[in-house]
């Protein structure tokens, strides 16, 4: 045979992937990806995750192939030629438990990624067990990620263990927005999503489609060699969300994809994400943020995580309630949160009823359940003391 390397069969137009997303309308949307894409995320990728460690493994794999973070850990060991661990999963054992097992271990693992609810998974194991991690990088992505969170794994590391917090979407080749930490976030609620990789650009909008200045939330749009082609067979939302720059030249992008995200920019130049455009809910009038809510209950020193919903379990009472997930030894009461989040929001975004669980319920892929979130238990007792009757 030639002694030369083989000719490409692909060109950086042709089609990579393409992975389904659900959306809010509940029906799957086909995202068509692009070599350009994907080879711009990984090259990068090698460039700032070395994965190898001596007498270890370069990365452990749990995640479907239906789910764009799979990319990172499956193929960025493989450019640097590392070992990738695929854990067996046992009896009534998840493949991210099994992942645990693993990492439980003495072996030394160069690279994990996992969205942030299977890290906090991840970290109440280790502190259970008394166990210590061997992972140099671990890379989060998917949901918001709190410091606490990023505090504990960082603790419970036997190594120099770097933290990065990936942003970005399954329509532009997994991640546009990155940043890197060796120690948790100062700023509180939120840890910042960085600033954009090579060869990607982000852009935050108000509804006008104008810049938003520094600190003041807009709309996330994203732009560069990552965006997906289109979305199959779906030339109408093909259309709303890929769009001609809204920005007036000069800008290097003549197309943009819009998030739904609601983020600002930081003094420092990085972006801060404050939650999705359709989790803006209107009660009694207001319109609110249920993620700024969820960032304000993060700040809590014994919350680990949280989410925040409407419920209408009764016909005509619609009302807020957080699900919390308190540090173990702690168990924050409803009037303390309550108190807590008064001092940073309006009254109209202070939820009324608080449920403590042991752990937020998850999809497959490590995002937060909400379908599988328990309705509240009316008669817990440390709602009598705030509950007003109606009059």
């Amino acid at each position: 045979g030639p002694d030369s390397d083989p000719e490409p069969l692909a060109s950086p137009d042709d089609l990579a992937y393409v992975i389904y997303t659900s959306g809010s309308t509940g029906r799957p949307k086909g995202v068509a990806l692009e070599h350009r894409g994907v080879v711009n995320y990984l090259h990068w990728c090698d460039q700032n995750y070395p994965v190898h460690v001596p007498g270890g493994i370069g990365s452990v794999l749990y995640s479907s192939v239906t789910f764009d973070l799979t990319i990172t850990a499956l193929f960025l060991p493989l450019i640097q030629g590392q070992q990738l661990a695929i854990p067996v999963t046992g009896p009534d054992q998840t493949a991210f438990d099994a992942a645990i097992d693993l990492i439980c271990t003495d072996i030394p693992i160069g690279f994990l990624k996992a969205t942030p609810s299977h890290l906090e998974v991840l970290a109440a194991h280790l502190e259970t067990r008394g166990a210590r991690h061997h992972i140099t990088t671990i890379v989060a992505g998917g949901e918001n990620l709190a410091p606490q969170l990023v505090a504990r794994l960082l603790d419970a590391s036997s190594t120099q263990t770097t933290f990065s917090n990936e942003y970005g979407a399954t329509e532009g080749s997994v991640a546009n927005v990155m940043s890197l930490t060796t120690a948790p976030d100062p700023h509180g609620g939120t840890t910042t999503l960085g600033r954009p990789i090579t060869n990607t650009t982000a852009y935050v909008v108000d509804h006008h489609n104008q810049p938003a200045p520094v600190g003041v939330p807009g709309h996330a749009l994203l732009g560069g060699i990552c965006l997906a082609r289109h979305y199959h067979n779906r030339p109408d939302l093909t259309r709303q969300r890929f769009t001609t720059n809204p920005l007036a030249p000069p800008h290097p992008d003549p197309r943009t994809y819009h998030t739904g995200d609601l983020v600002k920019w930081r003094p420092d130049g990085t972006l801060e994400f404050i939650g999705r455009i359709d989790n803006q809910i209107k009660l009694r009038g207001y319109r609110i943020e249920l993620g700024e809510i969820e960032a304000a209950l993060n700040t809590h020193p014994h919350i680990h995580t949280t989410t925040v919903t409407t419920r209408e379990d009764t016909p005509g009472d619609k009302r807020l309630v957080a699900y919390v997930v308190p540090i173990p030894g702690h168990a924050p009461d409803a009037s303390g949160l309550r108190t807590h989040l008064q001092r940073q929001l309006p009254d109209y975004m202070v939820p009324s009823t608080y449920v403590t669980l042991d752990q937020l319920p998850l999809t497959p892929n490590g995002k937060v359940d909400t379908k599988a979130l328990p309705a509240p238990d009316h008669h817990r007792p440390e709602l009598a003391t705030t509950y007003t009757a109606p009059r």
